[in-house]
C-alpha cells in the first residue's frame, strides 16, 4: 500500500512540476480524499449507461465505458479517469480493496456482488459468483 500511494502521489507530482495540466488537488495523497465517494457512481454518474451483462462478448468494452464516464461525471478529471489503471489504483487508495468499494454506501448503482464480478471479470477474467464465464470466454479484459 505504501508503494501505491508513493506511485500516486509521484505521479501528481511529476505532472505538476511538467507543466502539465494536472488536476485542481493539493500534493500528496490529499486528492484521493478530495475525491472521497465520487468514483462509486453517485449523482452525476447516474446519467451513465449500464454495462452490457459479465457473459456478453461486449462486456469489457461496456464495463470500461461506464467506469471511466462515470469517474467523469463525478471528479471531471480527464487526468484521474484517463486510464482503468489510474481509476483501480485510486479506488485502492481510498478503499483498500474492490470488495470494500463496492461494499460502500455510496456505491448503488449495482448491488454490491455484481459490483465486484464486474471488476473480477475485468481484471482476471474466469467466471463470476455465479458460475457465468466472463465475456463469454473466460478471458480477462
Amino acid at each position: 500500500m505504501k508503494k501505491l500511494k508513493w506511485i500516486i502521489s509521484a505521479t501528481v507530482f511529476c505532472f505538476s512540476v511538467s507543466g502539465v495540466a494536472a488536476p485542481s488537488v493539493q500534493p500528496g495523497l490529499d486528492f484521493v480524499n478530495q475525491i472521497d465517494s465520487d468514483i462509486s457512481g453517485i449523482y452525476a454518474g447516474d446519467k451513465c449507461p449500464k454495462t452490457k451483462p459479465m457473459d456478453s462478448k461486449k462486456f469489457c468494452s461496456s464495463f470500461e465505458g461506464v467506469v471511466k464516464c462515470v469517474c467523469l461525471a463525478n471528479i471531471h478529471s480527464s487526468f484521474m479517469c484517463r486510464s482503468m489503471s489510474v481509476i483501480y489504483m485510486t479506488i485502492l487508495a481510498k478503499f483498500g480493496s474492490i470488495e470494500k468499494f463496492c461494499n460502500d454506501k455510496h456505491q448503488y448503482r449495482v448491488p454490491p456482488q455484481q459490483c465486484i464480478d464486474e471488476w473480477n471479470c475485468y481484471r482476471n477474467g474466469g467466471k463470476n459468483s455465479q458460475g457465468v464465464l466472463c465475456s463469454g470466454t473466460g478471458n480477462r479484459c
